[in-house]
């Protein structure tokens, strides 16, 4: 399925393509529009001081930076969850802030330090548990403004993304206080993704090859 930039401006460029999936949707066909927020995602490991097993870490959410272009932005915020497991079922779950500072700043590269809250939910029968973390993040970026296109006989999908996208790595530590009111350290690295805002139309002909 091929690509067509949309330009100058997307939203107009579009208009015809919409009014082309409402006419043709009577015919049975199915629509499904989209909108995914400017998100950056992480993936690694981590680990806790005391007797607890190395855990795998997932995370994402709404980050500011990831909706910003040209001109780049010389902070990120950012709100999302968390989801820690290992070999004995859920580790640690629940939602974080962060706030950061980008200290070095390149055409297509950039670094940042900052801080992550987290609240941990409970688990199993135990109460809330809180987090503050030093963080660090290294990427890769590149920044967007553009609308896009393809179509087959079977369907199309037609869209506009904004924002910068970037792969990266991090490095975060600090003291946690866990919901069985245990206090530790806890420290986790890995990849990062970021994604720019994006929103669109999906039209499809259910049954056709």
């Amino acid at each position: 399925m091929a690509l067509t930039l949309l330009f100058p401006c997307p939203v107009f460029r579009l208009a015809p393509q919409v009014l082309a999936v409402v006419a043709v949707s009577a015919l049975g066909g199915c629509i499904m529009p989209y909108a995914i927020p400017p998100t950056r995602g992480e993936i690694g490991a981590a680990t806790t001081t005391g007797d607890h097993a190395p855990a795998a870490h997932v995370a994402g959410g709404a980050h500011f930076a990831s909706g910003t272009t040209g001109s780049q932005p010389t902070f990120d915020l950012g709100i999302g969850g968390f989801f820690d497991w290992n070999e004995q079922g859920t580790a640690a779950r629940g939602v974080y802030t962060d706030a950061a500072v980008f200290v070095e700043r390149h055409d297509s590269t950039r670094t940042s330090i900052g801080l992550r809250t987290e609240l941990h939910l409970p688990v199993e029968m135990s109460g809330p548990g809180f987090g503050a973390k030093l963080r660090i993040d290294h990427e890769m970026f590149g920044s967007t403004s553009k609308g896009y296109s393809g179509s087959d006989r079977c369907g199309f999908i037609a869209g506009a993304a904004h924002g910068t996208a970037a792969v990266g790595f991090y490095a975060e530590a600090g003291p946690v206080r866990l919901p069985t009111t245990e206090t530790a350290w806890t420290a986790s690295a890995g990849l990062t993704l970021r994604l720019p805002s994006t929103m669109g139309i999906v039209f499809g002909i259910p049954g056709c090859h």
